[in-house]
């Protein structure tokens, strides 16, 4: 991006004119007035200009605007002159909006662009601004330096480089680095697991250069806690849960959903981590490639709650043999509660023509003592080959789950639903009658039932 020194300092001004002068000539002469001099106003109070003086903007084909704020001034068009960098443009009269508008017809180049604008009414007022902007439509260029592949430590220190000269910030993940020249550095909190980075770097005309990477942090491994597995004959998988958590199976959702499996920690004072396992049979439109699209519209759809912050997107992983696996990982601040980190991994057989979701959720405060019960739930994941292999992707379950799957919306309620299974805990018993049955309410309706439950469980 080319440096600009030196630029205009915008001046917005009234120039009282003379009579004498053709509509014909220059901006001086459009001005003039037939029946003696015009008289001198204060144009601030009389029009406001936009692009706004001094402004900075990333679009090469920037529409002046001229609003006339004083209602009983009433401006000629035929009288009406707008100069850019010298050049006259066609103006435009909005009575709705009471503005005048024009746009140049070729892009215009990275700088220091100056504007005219002169009008008059009936009376021979005339009013005239003159000020100037800047364009630019380049963003800053930024990259890391190397970053390893796994860090040593949570609060990690990421460092770059970013090549602007008329910068603003730069920040990953949300948080602010600190410039030296050309050099920047950010310490970033990671979440367990794969976490993606993106740095942001903002110039005066909110241009951004973006630039990704990838860095996966894992918390040490308790040395105290012992598994067991539990292997599930109907869904057809085995699971390696922690010894003294409380499991469930066939756990009925509103909708028909059901969760084959729920495991959650024994009764605590604090929200429990939970890992939960829903199945269904597909048919053969099912593959690889769905499945991750199917991960990857749903993490659209809740990344863009702004309470949903997206820690790793949805990418391919080698977890289980014989299986495709993609997983992602989010956190989530709910309504007057905690915040609570989600990682959810998807499996497909096409062997035994079945998908596992399996959901791991802690609140952030406890996932990093957590994060290994949660991991080795995902990692052990395996599918099991029933003993008689009579089911098939044609039968009408199937086709039925086949329909579910593939909506946008269907893996966001079992999103939802998750939610509900990890935070139910706080009220007993436990009932699921008042489930939303659409993904449009679920939501709405779910921020409203947090708030109550939450109230509920302080009382307690």
């Amino acid at each position: 991006m080319r440096s600009i020194e030196g630029f205009l300092v915008a001046a917005l001004i009234v120039v009282p004119l003379f009579g004498g002068l053709t509509p014909h000539d220059p901006l001086t002469r459009a001005n003039a007035s037939s029946e003696g001099p015009s008289m001198p106003t204060d144009a601030f109070n009389e029009l406001s200009v936009e692009p706004a003086p001094d402004a900075w903007l990333n679009v090469s084909r920037p529409t002046i605007v001229v609003r006339i704020t004083n209602s009983s001034f009433a401006p000629l068009l035929e009288w009406t002159v707008i100069l850019l960098d010298g050049r006259r443009l066609v103006p435009e009269w909005d009575a709705t909006l009471r503005s005048v508008r024009a746009t140049p017809a070729d892009p215009l180049l990275e700088g220091v662009h100056s504007a005219e604008v002169s009008l008059r009414d009936e009376t021979g007022r005339v009013l005239q601004a003159v000020w100037s902007f800047q364009v630019d439509t380049e963003p800053p260029r930024v990259d890391f330096d190397p970053v390893p592949s796994e860090a040593d430590r949570r609060v990690f220190a990421i460092n770059g480089t970013v090549a602007e000269a008329n910068l603003v910030d730069v920040r990953v993940n949300g948080f602010t680095a600190v410039i030296e020249g050309n050099h920047f550095s950010v310490p970033v909190l990671l979440w367990p697991g794969r976490n993606d980075l993106l740095a942001v770097a903002r110039d005066r005309a909110n241009n951004a250069g973006l630039a990704a990477g990838v860095i996966e942090w894992f918390p040490a491994a308790p040395s105290n806690m012992s598994y067991v597995t539990v292997f599930h004959a109907n869904a057809s998988f085995t699971i390696r849960v922690p010894a003294d958590w409380v499991v469930e199976t066939e756990v009925d959702l509103e909708g028909g959903f059901r969760a084959q499996l729920v495991v959650q920690q024994p009764e605590i004072v604090d929200l429990r981590t939970t890992i939960a396992v829903v199945s269904r049979l597909v048919g053969d439109a099912m593959s690889r490639a769905l499945l991750l699209t199917i991960l990857e519209d749903s993490i659209r759809r809740v990344s863009a709650d702004s309470t949903v912050y997206v820690v790793g997107s949805p990418v391919a992983v080698d977890l289980s043999p014989g299986t495709f696996s993609a997983q992602f990982s989010v956190v989530e601040t709910l309504p007057e509660g905690p915040r609570i980190f989600r990682l959810v991994t998807g499996f497909w057989s096409q062997r035994l023509s079945r998908i596992w979701l399996v959901l791991g959720s802690a609140s952030t405060e406890a996932v990093e003592g957590q994060w290994h019960a949660i991991q080795t739930a995902v990692v052990s994941f395996r599918a099991v080959a029933p003993a008689s292999e009579t089911q098939t992707g044609n039968s009408p379950q199937a086709a039925i789950d086949r329909a579910f799957f593939v909506t946008l919306g269907g893996i966001v309620v079992l999103l939802i639903v998750f939610g509900v299974a990890l935070r139910s805990v706080r009220a007993k018993p436990r009932n699921y009658s008042f489930l939303p049955t659409t993904a449009a309410r679920s939501r709405s309706w779910l921020r409203r039932w947090d708030s109550r439950q939450s109230r509920i469980w302080r009382r307690r």
